[in-house]
């Protein structure tokens, strides 16, 4: 299984937007399997010490999958009502209730009251 640091989600999405501008985006944002495969052979030569197993061009592809999904669940948090958006620490902010309130409602956001985003912009780019 890949473990993925901060640094080498930074990387992915560095090489991802270096592919978006080289034309091998998809229309519906993905990337082609070229993209992924220039990521992986970046993170091999740029992450010596990483954890887990070399990431190979899948496994960039399910990572960039899971930041788009946690993009759309920082956004849908920030575009609620009470919420505000800590640029520093990248993170999402609002009272004790407002926060009580949404994991009541959907509690799978959880983890973003003390989980950051920091890379929330470039990936809203993508």
């Amino acid at each position: 299984k890949a473990i993925w640091s901060t640094v080498e989600d930074k990387v992915l999405v560095t090489v991802l937007k270096e592919q978006k501008s080289g034309g091998f985006q998809t229309d519906n944002g993905g990337f082609h399997n070229d993209a992924y495969k220039a990521t992986s052979i970046k993170l091999a030569f740029s992450m010596a010490t990483s954890k887990g197993p070399q990431k190979t061009s899948e496994m960039c592809k399910t990572r960039w999958g899971t930041l788009k999904k946690n993009l759309k669940d920082v956004k849908s948090i920030r575009e609620k009502s009470g919420f505000g958006w800590d640029a520093k620490r990248a993170i999402a902010t609002a009272t004790d209730q407002v926060w009580e309130d949404l994991i009541k409602s959907k509690p799978k956001l959880k983890c973003w009251r003390k989980k950051s985003f920091p890379l929330y912009d470039q990936i809203l780019d993508l």
